[in-house]
């Protein structure tokens, strides 16, 4: 009988010792969930901010194709780079410069480029807030089979250039001092 009461006593020691084991192991099992949900929480603040990226990229990609599809627009394109490049060249005295875009197509906008540097005025000026607006010279400037062409009308030619008559695309505007 004590042979059998040590038996049931070394059972119930070693039942005792096994669950402080268990207990360890589940301390140890908490503690690494705890951890794995830290890192999950952090994955998913990563994986947001590179879904946030992913749309702004999609988004500037999104914006480059409709720039290219859409030349003459608000969006800029290389044309309008060569032309206020040109058109700044040739100011010979401090002004602020812009290469306005006309529409030079038959039922284009209707003006030369005198009023086409007028017409853009009061938003040219709400950069600057001085002055007055004028045209100062005019540039074709297209992009052919061959590479990109631009043609100099001059002030007295392009400035003046009829309404609705392929000629310039773009006017030299100016601010006049």
């Amino acid at each position: 009988m004590e042979e059998v009461e040590h038996a049931v006593e070394l059972d119930y020691l070693e039942a005792a010792d096994s669950c402080y084991k268990c207990d360890d192991e589940l301390a140890k099992l908490q503690e690494r969930i705890s951890n794995q949900t830290r890192v999950i929480s952090e994955l998913e603040k990563i994986v947001e901010t590179l879904r946030l990226r992913i749309e702004d990229l999609v988004d500037r990609v999104n914006g480059t194709e409709n720039f290219i599809a859409h030349p003459g627009t608000a969006f800029f394109n290389y044309l309008d780079e060569i032309a206020q490049a040109s058109c700044s060249a040739l100011a010979r005295t401090p002004h602020y410069v812009w290469a306005v875009p006309r529409n030079c197509r038959r039922h284009g906008d209707g003006m030369t480029c005198d009023q086409a540097c007028a017409s853009a005025g009061q938003s040219l000026l709400s950069e600057v807030g001085r002055g007055d607006i004028e045209c100062f010279d005019a540039f074709s400037v297209r992009k052919t089979d061959l590479g990109l062409r631009t043609y100099h009308y001059l002030q007295d030619g392009g400035c003046s250039w009829r309404a609705n008559h392929c000629g310039p695309n773009y006017c030299c505007c100016r601010t006049s001092n």
